[in-house]
């Protein structure tokens, strides 16, 4: 057998081995999004504890947590700034899935004299679930020097404050 044959096979083998990696990491990234979509969805949240805590729960992406951690059999301890949405998306929540739910008002954009009064509110409860939903962003486009002082510390304190306390 000459080198040129050698080679050629040499070269087929390592093709081929690189050709069945790339299928194995294709088949794998399949069989990890059939297990998450069919199997995933079967994780049994209240193993980890009785309550959940969902903050900007009463708009959105935090209110479709709320419901599905309640349809998932969690009571769901709902944390925003205004009482009427937290009083109908409390009601909704119990109404549909026949869970408990507690409210907490609180306005994020209040500093760290706001997480005392949570901290005693939560006390007691078993919570096995926190999604900190919670954020807030400009209604305009401009350069940071153009915000005032007030309005770039709420964003700190809603954005930054409240995933680090």
């Amino acid at each position: 057998m000459s080198f040129a044959n050698e080679l050629y096979y040499l070269t087929y083998f390592i093709g081929s081995v690189y050709v069945y990696y790339l299928l194995f990491k294709c088949l794998k990234f399949v069989w990890e999004v059939l297990k998450t979509t069919f199997v995933g969805g079967n994780i049994d949240f209240t193993r980890f504890g009785e309550w959940a805590v969902v903050t900007g729960c009463t708009d959105g992406i935090g209110k479709s947590y709320a419901k599905q951690l309640a349809a998932k059999g969690l009571n769901i301890i709902l944390m925003s700034r205004s009482r009427e949405k937290l009083d109908d998306t409390a009601f909704e929540i119990e109404k549909d899935y026949k869970v408990k739910t507690k409210i907490i008002q609180v306005d994020f954009s209040g500093g760290h004299e706001i997480y005392e009064p949570i901290a005693k509110e939560l006390e007691g409860f078993e919570i096995g679930v926190l999604v900190n939903n919670v954020g807030v962003c400009t209604s305009c486009f401009a350069y940071l020097h153009e915000f005032s002082n007030e309005v770039v510390w709420g964003q700190i304190n809603v954005n930054v404050m409240s995933m680090v306390m």
